[in-house]
């Protein structure tokens, strides 16, 4: 993507250290302070986002997609965390499990086939590799296909929405829950993991 504005990026960080600052106990700042730091937060979203949908390769993948979904819960989250009237539950599902949850996946997708491409490929380009052992030069997706990270992401999405729906109808927590523990045995590290034994690899835990 392109890189932040400078200005941008200076601005957003003064006004969310501003917002801790005046966080104490001053009066009103349980009703203002809040809303002020839900501003900020919506700015960083936003601009990420723009940013996201502005990157050079217009082919979109899943990653892009975690990244999405990730700054739409954190809006979503900052505003109810701001807001007195809502459930802190539900920000707290927003916050956690969609933001936190939908980026670190977004990353991992990215980190973690590399890290797996340059183990396969750096004892052939350093001279190292063993005798008789065939130098492996897989193709990315090759590593996690593309089928496999769109159903984690679908598990993933599937476990957001009946966790927020959860707070509103306590039958749905158990659904979410095995929605979430399944959306995690198929996160990317598990993916790279199969790769690596079906192609005879040693993997560390």
């Amino acid at each position: 993507t392109p890189p932040y504005p400078r200005r941008a990026s200076l601005l957003l960080a003064i006004a969310l250290f501003s917002v801790l600052l005046a966080s104490g106990p001053t009066p009103g700042s349980d009703r203002l302070i809040p809303w002020l730091g839900c501003a900020a937060t919506l700015g960083y979203a936003a601009l990420t986002t723009t940013l996201l949908l502005r990157r050079r390769r217009r082919q979109r993948d899943i990653s892009q997609w975690f990244w999405l979904l990730g700054m739409t819960t954190l809006a979503l989250g900052a505003m109810a965390a701001a807001s007195p009237s809502v459930n802190n539950a539900l920000a707290g599902i927003w916050l956690l499990a969609g933001f936190a949850g939908s980026v670190i996946n977004g990353m991992l997708y990215k980190i973690s086939p590399l890290l797996v491409w340059l183990h396969l490929r750096l004892p052939a380009l350093l001279g190292r590799l063993p005798p008789g052992v065939k130098r492996v030069n897989p193709n990315i997706h090759e590593i996690i296909p593309p089928g496999r990270q769109a159903g984690q992401f679908a598990l993933h999405l599937t476990a957001i929405l009946l966790l927020s729906g959860a707070v509103f109808s306590g039958e749905l927590i158990r659904l979410g829950a095995a929605a979430l523990y399944l959306s995690r045995l198929r996160m990317p590290r598990s993916g790279c993991v199969g790769f690596c034994r079906e192609q005879g690899v040693k993997t560390q835990a």
